[in-house]
């Protein structure tokens, strides 16, 4: 019945919810809009709300609908410069121009060179300067097109590879509605130095737009005091900031930092990104974290001088420093700061990148890291010897349950590549978790080795697959795609992946070419099509590190601690799942307590081992859960030593076995507990076996309806 109705278009709402999970799906988005005339219109903005991003376009073509809003006399100018008018449609279904909410100089300018190529198909050079002018033309046209449309930007990015910025400047200070309600601002202008016309942008930058939630800045250390502080006034004059970066040491970093002070931040200020940051000499207090009420993650990527008071400032912060990312390419000068970082971080850390090879004490710190209590989701090494591969080896173990993105690489100048390369074919694909979200490996691939991966991995789904054979020598003589066949035989038939990317990589050529690559070889790609399997370029299937944490989202719901957040729970609403994560007090719990329903998901992880409020939970949830639950998990967010485990098996026979109250049964190391002769409990060895995660219990629902 409910599947019905949102096909017939009677629950426009819920028709919306769902399509709206399919945002970065373009393929099951093109499926949308044929369904019916309501999931087209719910569709086609989702469609057209970043179309310059798409890396796969045939043509650009979308550009000619939107020149189909220029007037007559713009027209008239473009066909001067060869665009013929009749590649612009006549009329359009919708008016596609308002729905634009990304809006990326670099992408835009990079779309209109390859349209511009396509339809004028010369063999003049892309930047003579005729096509430069033509292109500049088309460029104002667009963002004149976007204005007179009133569309609202989410997303604004400007980098100092855009020839056109006395445009975008010109405009933009003409038409102040135009970006004055963006979510997410960017700015990178490190080799820029318009002064006059930047600081007129940056200026309307901090007056106008007060509502960014995401900021992130790339200027040159040597950037003139008046840049510098109109950057700090952008951040201070901000009202609802959650994340910010920090990147390359881009303006003195105390005077941007000390800008947090802004009072809105203590409940605001969700995220904070160091990029490529040298820590020396940088003196503040950890005052200012000690203000951030809401802060959930930092992140730390290939700074230096993490010895420094910076890091002494962190260690010594009274609440938790929450390090989700730390990825090192550096010496770790003394070890007590490391060893006390870590201490007071390890547990949070999520992301992982580490260089073995020549730093000695990264390899302490490595030994200390695989010491914590870590549940990482994202591992990339590299620059490794056959000596630390297998404490690599030990980590991908011991984190097997919450691994999702890996990436090992071998650099192509060491002189046991070969043999590295066999010891991780041999060896990973016996350790590998039983999916992946994505396996990159650049390797050596001897062909015996490799397809003793193959076998070793053969019930393992990986969504994303990324190969990058080294090869030493030149391309002639040699074999292309040799590990082909293996592919075939054991990814290609089984569709084991998704999306597969291989690349040959040749040490000694100075340019890569496209016969380098499998998506080069169209044959191949149709039978891997035919096989479910989408075959990629290589560079555009990689993972960038600091991208994956700049767009890393959260997909549960989450109700933190603030009271004043709970919707009123007599409002009839009718929920079958709810998971509760985050800080909660004794006053949130008894408003969680009232929003219970059929499923139940508590999440409990920072609570600064409160025994009060253990007890407040336990004792009230036994009296107002139905008398009949499909799903229940408690999780207090401790391991749980084996002795700690032991406490409980009692009350657990006693109260659960003997009576027979559940079928599926999983409390943390569930492999050590044994019930003799009783087949109406089925244990679980690994938690993460029965673990309901909510986006994939949203997915199925979607799945089932259709």
């Amino acid at each position: 019945m409910v599947c019905s109705k949102i096909f017939s278009g009677d629950l426009p709402e819920i028709t919306s919810e769902i399509i709206q999970y399919f945002r970065d799906d373009f393929s099951t988005l093109l499926s949308c809009i044929l369904v019916n005339r309501l999931w087209c219109r719910l569709t086609i903005p989702l469609l057209w709300e970043n179309p310059f991003s798409l890396k796969y376009p045939k043509n650009h073509r979308y550009i000619e609908i939107y020149l189909h809003n220029l007037n007559e006399n713009d027209k008239i100018q473009l066909n001067d410069y060869g665009i013929n008018n009749d590649l612009f449609p006549l009329n359009t279904l919708f008016n596609y121009p308002s729905f634009i909410r990304y809006f990326d100089t670099h992408e835009i300018h990079y779309s209109l060179e390859k349209w511009v190529a396509t339809v004028k198909k010369n063999k003049q050079p892309i930047d003579d300067t005729q096509n430069l002018v033509l292109i500049k033309l088309i460029y104002k046209s667009l963002i004149i097109i976007f204005i007179e449309n009133e569309v609202n930007l989410h997303t604004f990015k400007v980098d100092y590879h855009c020839k056109y910025f006395d445009i975008i400047s010109e405009l933009v200070l003409q038409n102040p509605n135009f970006i004055c309600n963006i979510r997410t601002l960017n700015l990178d202008f490190y080799e820029h130095d318009l002064k006059i016309v930047l600081t007129s942008f940056l200026d309307f930058l901090s007056s106008n737009c007060n509502s960014i939630s995401s900021l992130s800045f790339l200027f040159s250390i040597y950037s003139h005091e008046k840049i510098v502080k109109k950057l700090s006034n952008i951040i201070y004059s901000q009202q609802n900031l959650k994340k910010i970066t920090f990147n390359l040491n881009t303006l003195p970093l105390f005077h941007s930092f000390s800008s947090l002070k802004n009072p809105n931040y203590t409940s605001t200020l969700e995220t904070i990104i160091f990029y490529n940051i040298d820590f020396e000499n940088i003196i503040f207090s950890h005052e200012i974290f000690e203000k951030f009420n809401v802060l959930e993650s930092i992140h730390v990527l290939y700074c230096l001088s993490l010895d420094s008071n910076f890091i002494q400032q962190m260690i010594n912060l009274t609440k938790p420093f929450k390090l989700k990312s730390l990825f090192m390419d550096f010496l770790f000068e003394p070890m007590r700061s490391a060893r006390l970082l870590l201490q007071k971080s390890g547990y949070y850390l999520e992301n992982l990148g580490i260089n073995l090879r020549y730093d000695l004490c990264s390899q302490e710190v490595f030994e200390l890291i695989t010491k914590c209590n870590i549940k990482i989701k994202f591992l990339e090494f590299h620059d490794f010897d056959d000596q630390t591969i297998y404490k690599i080896f030990q980590l991908i173990e011991k984190v097997e349950l919450s691994l999702n993105y890996l990436t090992i690489m071998c650099h192509e100048d060491d002189p046991g590549i070969e043999e590295l390369g066999s010891i991780i074919l041999q060896t990973l694909g016996t350790i590998l978790p039983s999916k992946l979200e994505y396996l990159n490996l650049i390797l050596v691939f001897n062909m015996d080795d490799f397809e003793i991966f193959l076998k070793n991995s053969q019930n393992i789904f990986i969504k994303k697959l990324l190969i990058k054979s080294i090869k030493h020598g030149f391309r002639e003589g040699q074999e292309k795609m040799n590990i082909l066949p293996s592919i075939k035989k054991y990814i290609m038939k089984k569709r084991r992946v998704k999306y597969l990317a291989c690349q040959d990589y040749f040490h000694f050529e100075t340019e890569f070419i496209d016969d380098d690559q499998l998506i080069s070889f169209e044959d191949e790609v149709k039978e891997f099509r035919s096989h479910n399997i989408i075959i990629r370029d290589y560079d555009d299937l990689f993972i960038d590190n600091f991208e994956f944490i700049n767009k890393i989202k959260f997909w549960t719901f989450i109700i933190k601690s603030n009271t004043s957040r709970f919707n009123d729970p007599s409002c009839g609403t009718k929920i079958k799942f709810f998971e509760f994560r985050g800080r909660f007090d004794n006053q949130a719990i008894y408003k969680i307590f009232q929003l219970i329903a059929n499923y139940l998901n508590i999440d409990i992880h920072e609570v600064n081992n409160d025994v009060e409020f253990d007890s407040i939970l336990l004792q009230n949830l036994r009296q107002i859960l139905p008398p009949k639950l499909e799903y229940l998990k408690l999780n207090r967010g401790q391991q749980q030593e084996q002795q700690e485990i032991e406490k409980f098996l009692p009350c657990i026979k006693e109260y659960i076995m003997k009576k027979k109250r559940t079928k599926y049964l999983a409390f943390r190391d569930c492999i050590y507990i044994y019930f003799p002769g009783d087949n109406l409990v089925y244990l679980k060895d690994k938690i993460n076996d029965l673990n309901i995660d909510a986006l994939d219990f949203v997915n199925k629902i979607i799945s089932y309806g259709f």
